[in-house]
């Protein structure tokens, strides 16, 4: 069996109570600097020329509604010190 096929279906029987607690909270934190890094590039001029495709503008629209939540935009202040 391909190492994919293996990795699938051990990720399709995966339940968050199976992971160590450490690593969910850990994986929370990475997804938040994540999105973080995301929202404060929104403003640079690299991304203004990813906006230049129609793909690249879409998924920068869809950050741009994120930065405007109050949550998000405390996040992103934080992230850009």
């Amino acid at each position: 069996m391909p190492a994919a096929r293996r990795l699938a279906r051990f990720v399709v029987g995966l339940r968050l109570d199976d992971v160590p607690s450490p690593i969910v909270a850990r994986t929370g934190l990475l997804t938040l600097d994540t999105l973080g890094c995301c929202l404060a590039a929104a403003r640079y001029d690299f991304t203004r020329a990813a906006r230049a495709t129609d793909r690249a503008s879409r998924v920068v629209r869809n950050l741009d509604a994120l930065e405007r939540k109050p949550n998000l935009r405390r996040l992103m202040e934080l992230v850009s010190r």
